[in-house]
């Protein structure tokens, strides 16, 4: 079926009709007639102004361009010191567009006075896109900057969009790791080189079937040729302080596209929770009431190398390389814990401490190779491989000492945990891009293949905790997984309407092994993925737009591993063998008004989803942390967007929602089989960007975030916030930047996470460091005068948006 699915897709393909290849040639001069060397040239679709190509004149003041599709095309040259021209043509035959004539700029700063930026946030029919670059955010890592990202929620290691936690992209290639790897690697991600986030709520049938929400974090890169770079440092001053050293390198000539980010992040960080458990006898009342003050801190660090090249190998082909690398060849936890036992007297009749140490070594490395064949203006081959490889080893020291009320020792307990994990990922595909008429389609096949090898050994057991004795001194866990997957897509315009839809056929094989339990398993199954979008333009500015998709939620690896890690004797967290994959469905309809105005109403029936969940036992007074399969859970909302200028130097945005959200999970450890959780929540994000002189050397921006009730697992969390704000001076015409940032101002973006139910009674209020002062400076070396992919509009291109 797959075979005979893939065969039909290619068929349909290659059966286009194929349109003709056109150029452009033309000459730059100064009013003295002498020609104009390394002038900026850009040619942009005349009906949005996107970006299509980009070159610069010879020493003659010739350019061209080739390889062009007949239509409309808009035409701007620029050169440093003189005012820029712009030119709209039609293209139906090749055009010799003969000679543009520069006049010299009486005054730099006042053309630097006239040039407005462009707004932060674009909302788009199936994505919203979030402008970082020249902000002051961009002297933030690419964490903060994901976190910051209108519609995001950030809950530990998870950024969640609507319920959904989401996958992180980087230009378009998949980051193939867990949460806290995904953090820790963002974390070393200088902010520097991103140019904006998309945040893809209705990602493509080209897209993994599991991906229901992502974040593509896109960089920067020069259209032009030429060399820039730029060396930068972060200071942030949080409760403790840390910094980060970076330099970002771009070169291009007409063949080569390089970038390169080093950054090296020493940092001391501290982590703060108070929790607590109320036990309950059969009568469901509290017997006895655990109070902990849990405390740790991390020193650690971080190395990190980012490399994109693209090499045009012809006028056909394309060769691109990227190259991530994260190497923590130090990291330390000390953790230190309180706990406080008291009777149902209120009266305290005990207290145990803890204390933690954690040594931690990793290396990260991703790998992404791409070849790109251009058999025409309108038809592109691509094929694509990407590797990671991961490996990681910790090891724990756990000391518990129990006292008395009057602290008198009463036992001692200790053990040992040396945990290793190496994780080798593969996957390999072949797409296929062809557009003919009014249709575009695309059709492609993928492999991918996960193998995760894991071990975790107790030690120096000295423990009489039941918890401790029940697991194994030795286990290893190993997982495999592959997927085999095919896809096609197809787009059409007919008047007023626009129709996408879109199948994607997984195969999907997995089997891991417990040496422990020897409950090893297997799994294989196949299924269909549609995609459908629908829209219609009621007029220039209005639009109709309705989305469904069918999706699949697989458990990820990390929480199939089966190990047991304890946080104290009386708490651990558990992996999950058993968990099963999960099918989503979704439904969105949006209104659009222009780049100002959106509404989407949505519906997500998640199924039997994944959720963390924590269960009390109230007879070994233990706590649990482990994955399962959720009854049902499903969640509902409405999304309000509006973004305008209020005033030239003053562009605001803001995001309301009001939502639903409802799981039903099992009740493990509880009298019923089941519970189900619901909440009722606002949420609101507020944006502002400020040019706070005429020169525009000097901006600031601040973001507002509030959340109220949502659901995580068995917890309820409670209502939050953040107000961060920033202000950012540009030196030295624009070879230097100097930054300063105040994030979470009032300190309320901290989790207070609360689950009562039935006979379960537990909570805690986490405080990592959110709040922090930021100070950053840039200094940008080479020919800072060349375009990148941080463009700038006019007053009319503005207007347009508005």
């Amino acid at each position: 079926m797959v075979r005979f699915f893939i065969y039909t897709c290619f068929l349909l393909a290659f059966s286009s009709n194929l349109n003709a290849q056109l150029h452009i040639r033309g000459k730059v001069l100064n009013n003295q007639q002498n020609p104009i060397a390394f002038s900026n040239i850009i040619l942009y679709q005349a009906k949005d102004s996107s970006f299509v190509k980009g070159t610069s004149s010879d020493n003659l003041g010739a350019f061209h361009f080739d390889n062009l599709s007949s239509g409309k095309y808009k035409i701007e040259v620029s050169y440093i010191g003189y005012k820029p021209l712009t030119k709209t043509i039609s293209l139906d035959k090749n055009v010799n567009l003969g000679t543009f004539i520069l006049k010299a700029e009486e005054s730099l700063l006042e053309q630097v006075a006239i040039t407005l930026r462009k707004p932060k946030l674009i909302q788009l029919a199936d994505r919203l896109i979030f402008e970082v670059a020249n902000t002051s955010l961009s002297t933030s890592s690419a964490w903060d900057i994901a976190k910051h990202t209108p519609g995001v929620v950030n809950l530990g290691d998870k950024l969640m969009v609507k319920g959904a936690q989401a996958s992180v992209y980087i230009n378009n290639r998949k980051v193939y790791l867990s949460p806290e790897e995904v953090q820790n690697m963002l974390e070393n991600y200088s902010g520097e080189a991103v140019d904006k986030i998309e945040l893809i709520t209705n990602p493509s049938t080209a897209y993994d079937a599991n991906e229901r929400v992502i974040l593509n974090i896109v960089t920067n890169s020069l259209w032009l040729p030429g060399y820039k770079g730029s060396v930068a440092a972060q200071y942030k001053q949080g409760v403790y302080a840390k910094y980060q050293l970076n330099s970002n390198h771009f070169y291009k000539t007409k063949k080569l596209n390089l970038f390169a980010n080093l950054s090296f992040s020493p940092e001391k960080k501290l982590k703060q929770d108070e929790s607590y458990i109320n036990f309950l006898n059969n009568q469901d009342l509290i017997y006895e009431n655990w109070q902990t003050d849990f405390e740790k801190t991390t020193r650690a660090r971080s190395y990190q190398l980012n490399t994109a090249i693209d090499y045009i190998l012809s006028n056909k082909e394309k060769l691109l390389l990227s190259l991530n690398t994260n190497f923590t060849p130090f990291q330390e936890d000390n953790i230190r814990g309180k706990t406080q036992i008291f009777n149902s007297q209120k009266t305290r009749d005990s207290l145990f401490n803890t204390r933690s140490l954690l040594d931690t070594e990793r290396l990260n490395l991703g790998l992404n190779l791409a070849y790109h064949y251009q058999i025409n203006e309108q038809a592109l081959l691509k094929a694509h491989y990407h590797q990671t490889f991961f490996d990681r080893n910790i090891n724990q020291d756990i000391q518990t000492i129990y006292k008395a009320d009057d602290l008198s020792v009463l036992n001692e307990n200790s053990f040992t945990t040396d945990a290793n994990q190496k994780i080798d990922i593969y996957a390999t595909g072949l797409d296929f891009e062809n557009s003919f008429k009014n249709i575009d389609f695309v059709a492609g096949i993928k492999l991918s293949h996960i193998n995760s090898e894991n071990s975790l050994a107790y030690t120096n057991i000295k423990s009489d905790a039941q918890a401790v004795q029940n697991v194994p001194n030795f286990n290893a866990f190993d997982y495999r997984e592959n997927i085999w997957a095919a896809y096609t897509s197809v787009k059409t315009n007919v008047k007023k309407w626009t129709a996408q839809g879109g199948l994607r056929v997984e195969y999907t094989y997995r089997k891991g092994e417990n040496i422990a339990n020897t409950q090893n398993f297997k799994r294989e199954y196949t299924s269909l993925f549609p995609k459908i979008n629908l829209s219609y333009a009621i007029d220039e500015k209005q639009q109709l737009v309705f989305d469904y998709s069918r999706n699949i939620v697989r458990p990820n690896y990390e929480l199939l591993n089966p190990f047991s890690y304890f946080i104290n004797e009386n708490s651990l967290r558990t992996g999950n063998e058993k968990l099963l994959a999960a099918i989503s469905r979704n439904f969105s309809f949006k209104y659009l008004y222009g780049n100002n105005y959106s509404l989407d109403l949505y519906y997500r029936d998640n199924g039997r989803n994944t959720t963390q969940l924590t269960f009390q036992d109230n007879s070994l007074r233990l706590l649990q942390n482990i994955p399962l399969n959720a009854i049902d859970s499903k969640s509902w909302g409405l999304d309000v967007f509006h973004g305008r200028y209020l005033f030239d130097w003053w562009y605001a945005q803001a995001i309301l929602s009001v939502f639903h959200e409802e799981e039903r999970f099992p009740a493990l450890l509880s009298p019923e089989n089941a519970y189900t959780n619901e909440v009722n929540g606002f949420y609101s994000s507020l944006y502002s960007s400020f040019t706070l002189s005429k020169d525009q050397t000097w901006s600031a921006d601040a973001s507002f975030l509030y959340i109220s009730n949502y659901l995580s697992g068995s917890f309820v969390v409670d209502n939050l916030n953040n107000l961060t704000i920033g202000v950012k001076k540009s030196l030295w015409n624009n070879k230097g930047e100097l930054s300063l940032q105040i994030a979470d101002i009032f300190n309320q973006y901290a989790s207070r996470l609360k689950s009562v139910y039935l006979n379960q009674n537990n909570g805690y209020y986490a405080l990592p460091e959110n709040r922090y002062v930021q100070l950053g400076f840039t200094y940008n070396f080479g020919n800072t005068l060349l375009k990148d992919n941080q463009r700038t509009i006019d007053q009319s291109e503005r207007e347009r948006l508005d």
